[in-house]
């Protein structure tokens, strides 16, 4: 099941008014939140029009600094904001090292010094840790009502995906306004790019190798037949460095998928381990047949990220392979950067025989929440709906329309089907320097992924991209949101699964340890000794519990 739209959420709590005494984030009688509308016409232009508020408003934000913001009372995003909603924005600016700290600490002694609004880079544990010292406001009850959330329910259309589950916290309350920043490029980024010239020397079709056999057999022949031509053995098949898995996940999903974090899957609604299954068992056999093959390079598992990168920038070239979102480890000018092109996503078995790619999908994550100070809830969050508008979602990148960038009309990106939304004009900001037009990204925003794809995929990026579209799995677990209980089995007991599981793997595939049945009954005993059901468990409640607020 794919993220799917939703008209119901099954949600819990009373929803509390502004105070900073209240009941938190575990009392109160739950109730069934239902998409509802109307509004105060004596206070709110009709929705969608401007400016929002008929009378001005006054709403005090607390925000982290940002160096490339010249004045944040001055610049133009603050000055457009202002405008559209009729307000004065009352920008208190704290220094952005320790932020977070400095917002927790604020909180421990009661939220006093809280601003109505507080935007911040937050996490969801974050966020439920302000919610237990009931500094925060749940906002639940004006995300489903469908005028004051006109913006915020807009997206959803906008973005063609229902991220409200992604933003309910375990007690069934929403309290922050996200980011989501849908990309095209970014949920494939275990690409497989191969040295597309000594492909066709060797009179290999780089694009009709689909299965595992077809990929031992080209990299084979290429491997061994000298293709730099110094007469020396110094090509390697595959290479990587230590601390990257994008390699390894490619070569397991023909065999059963391991792209999510942690390598959890999802089938059918139900959560497991890839490396709990017979099939991660039959792909590491696959993994060490090409590394006794000397299709992998043996320093994949020991050298570090600077020097595969110097590997890659060789004078002579020796690498037929390596695994990353793009060919930006090769520096700008070198031909080989355009050379290395992607190989399809190999077939799996796990997907009945069709190829089977690593989607790391868009997870939104909090940008903003309204303190228990706010003197009138509903203006503030009408602050944060106006911010995840597609208008100031691009503004808070990009800057003015007309002026920064235009729309062009009747032109098509270099991926077919996304028509360019926008193109940056000659005199537009530049990016990552002192400027006065935009907030830099700071605060909520909500972008579809037609941005990215329609405007930003260059020529060459095209068709490595077409080879990885609609090949991740049919249910993807976009992201957890644990309780507090779960956390404390889920956060030591993963990130020990996970480094064993690491450890394990490199000494199947090198034969440190063998595969054999007594030897992977060993490795299966330990992951229960180390609690992987327990921690299963956990992640089950999670994902049952956000699926039930998809519906």
């Amino acid at each position: 099941m794919k993220r799917v739209l939703t008209i119901l959420m099954a949600l819990v709590m009373l929803f509390s008014m502004a105070a900073c005494t209240g009941s938190g984030n575990g009392g109160g009688e739950k109730k069934a939140y239902e998409f509802t509308t109307g509004y105060d016409e004596a206070k709110y232009n009709t929705p969608g029009t401007f400016p929002i508020f008929k009378e001005k408003q006054t709403i005090s934000v607390m925000l982290p600094d940002n160096q490339y913001v010249e004045d944040w009372d001055t610049n133009k995003q603050t000055l457009m904001l202002e405008e559209d909603l009729n307000a004065d924005l009352v920008l208190e600016v704290l220094p952005s090292g320790e932020y977070n700290t400095k917002i927790n600490l604020m909180a421990a002694s009661g939220g006093e010094e809280f601003k109505d609004v507080v935007i911040g880079n937050f996490s969801d544990g974050m966020i439920l840790n302000l919610a237990d010292s009931e500094v925060v406001v749940p906002i639940t009850e004006y995300f489903y009502n469908k005028d004051i959330a006109y913006y915020s329910i807009e997206a959803i259309d906008r973005i063609g995906w229902d991220y409200y589950p992604y933003i309910t916290m375990p007690d069934g309350e929403i309290y922050a306004f996200p980011r989501v920043n849908d990309s095209i490029t970014n949920p494939y980024a275990d690409r497989m790019f191969v040295y597309t010239p000594w492909f066709d020397a060797a009179g290999i079709d780089f694009t009709e190798i689909h299965t595992t056999e077809d990929f031992k057999n080209a990299f084979n022949t290429i491997v061994k037949s000298d293709p730099n031509g110094n007469g020396k053995a110094d090509e390697v098949g595959l290479t990587s460095y230590g601390s990257s898995r994008s390699w390894f996940k490619y070569l397991m999903n023909p065999f059963v998928y391991a792209g999510e974090d942690n390598y959890m899957y999802v089938r059918d609604g139900e959560v497991g381990f890839a490396y709990q299954t017979d099939e991660w068992r039959e792909g590491l056999e696959w993994i060490k047949d090409l590394y006794d093959n000397g299709l992998i390079d043996p320093l994949t598992f020991s050298q570090d990220s600077t020097s595969y990168k110097s590997m890659l920038n060789y004078n002579e070239t020796i690498a037929t392979a390596f695994v990353t979102m793009g060919t930006g480890y090769i520096k700008e000018g070198d031909p080989r950067r355009y050379e290395y092109k992607a190989l399809n996503p190999l077939n799996s078995k796990w997907n009945d025989g069709k190829p089977l790619a690593t989607e790391e999908l868009t997870a939104p994550v909090p940008r903003m929440f309204i303190s228990c100070n706010a003197t009138d809830v509903e203006s503030a969050f009408s602050f944060g709906d106006y911010l995840v508008s597609e208008k100031v979602s691009i503004w808070t990148r990009w800057g003015e329309e007309g002026v920064d960038w235009i729309a062009p009309e009747n032109e098509m990106s270099a991926l077919e089907g996304y028509p360019v939304i926008l193109k940056e004009t000659e005199n537009a900001v530049k990016w990552s320097a002192p400027q006065n037009v935009h907030w830099e990204q700071t605060g909520p925003f909500i972008r579809q992924v037609g941005l990215s794809a329609g405007s930003f995929v260059k020529e060459e990026e095209a068709d490595q991209l077409r080879r990885y579209l609609g090949t991740g799995p049919e249910e993807n677990i976009v992201k957890l949101i644990y309780t507090e209980d779960e956390n404390e089995i889920t956060t030591e007991g993963l990130a020990n699964l996970e480094a064993y599981v690491d450890e394990m793997s490199a000494k199947f595939i090198t034969g440190i340890e063998t595969l054999d049945d007594a030897g992977w009954e060993k490795f299966q005993n330990q992951l229960e000794v180390m609690n992987a059901s327990g921690v299963l468990e956990c992640a089950q409640a999670a994902y049952d519990r956000m699926m039930a607020v998809a519906g």
